[in-house]
């Protein structure tokens, strides 16, 4: 099905995914500075903070990874 959509506006929705992607993993590094620098006397915080982070950037790399091969095929 992909294989209908234009070469042009499969290379638009890719960089515009790729656009999203950049901004969700800079968004969460920022968090995560937030957090850690505010708390740095309750460790508890930042370890919730720094699992959570991990678990999104597990998901935005899956999101790329996907998004990769969708577009590639």
């Amino acid at each position: 099905m992909s294989r209908i959509i234009q070469p042009t506006q499969q290379s638009l929705i890719s960089f515009i995914l790729t656009r999203k992607t950049v901004v969700v993993i800079v968004v969460v590094v920022v968090v995560v500075v937030v957090i850690v620098v505010v708390e740095v006397e309750v460790e508890v915080v930042v370890d919730i903070g720094v699992t959570v982070t991990v678990a999104m950037l597990q998901l935005v790399a899956a999101a790329a990874f996907t998004n990769l091969v969708i577009f590639s095929l």
